[in-house]
């Protein structure tokens, strides 16, 4: 309740709120209350990256036949439902390897689902990487990330912007991810990632639409940084910062 307050307070109060998703307008009408006569001072802007900084590896130098995850392991991250779709990903591609990169109290019940489906070998937890810079090495060499959440209106991540699908993108990286958060489909519109159902097999067919093929891995890759050109912080604080007086 007091965050609540809080919120609507800068909202009331403030000259401007930026806000990464128009969802937040949406939520603090439902949940605070909040008259629709402040809806012009939320200002949509949304989760950028320090483009120029990251690395640029050459395709050939890429392992296509990965995944990686990136965030904190937990249920809601749906990374169980992604663990039990890599039995039909390696019917397809044998040496498709999964890098999950994070930490949770939820990875004691992942460990027991990869020893369950024998696939610990496919399988390489990385931990809590400090760095962002290494994050962003290791995410720029690997051939699709995973943005598959549990899907729920309950969740913060129904209102907000997943950030790891710009970490993804932003070194070339496609993503497949479930319709969780607002841009999902722009994304796939822009040819940067599919949407997904919250299944297994759609999750391994989504896997395998983007890394089976070369040249379409290639063309997924290249759609995916030109959708991060308008989302570099750079850019983005040039088109809002412009506005203070």
């Amino acid at each position: 309740a007091l965050y609540h307050w809080l919120d609507s307070f800068c909202v009331i109060y403030a000259d401007e709120v930026w806000i990464v998703s128009p969802r937040m307008k949406e939520g603090r009408k439902e949940i605070s209350h909040l008259d629709s006569k402040y809806d012009n001072k939320q200002i949509v802007t949304p989760e950028g990256m320090w483009l120029d900084r990251i690395e640029k590896v050459p395709f050939k130098k890429i392992k296509s036949h990965s995944a990686v995850f990136l965030g904190h392991i937990v249920e809601r991250m749906g990374l169980q439902v992604v663990l039990r779709a890599i039995p039909f990903v390696i019917k397809n591609i044998p040496d498709f390897h999964f890098t999950i990169i994070g930490m949770g109290e939820y990875r004691k019940e992942l460990e027991k689902i990869i020893d369950e489906l024998h696939i610990k070998k496919y399988i390489t937890f990385k931990g809590f990487v400090k760095d962002h810079r290494k994050i962003e090495s290791i995410i720029t060499r690997c051939g699709v990330g995973i943005a598959c959440y549990k899907l729920s209106r309950d969740s913060f991540t129904y209102y907000a912007e997943a950030a790891k699908t710009k970490a993804y993108m932003a070194t070339s990286v496609p993503v497949v991810m479930t319709d969780m958060f607002h841009n999902a489909h722009d994304i796939e519109k822009k040819g940067a990632g599919i949407v997904v159902d919250y299944t297994s097999e759609e999750i391994a067919k989504g896997i395998l639409a983007i890394i089976s093929n070369s040249k379409k891995l290639q063309l997924y890759r290249k759609h995916a940084l030109a959708y991060m050109k308008n989302h570099d912080w750079g850019a983005i604080f040039q088109t809002h910062l412009t506005r203070i007086p």
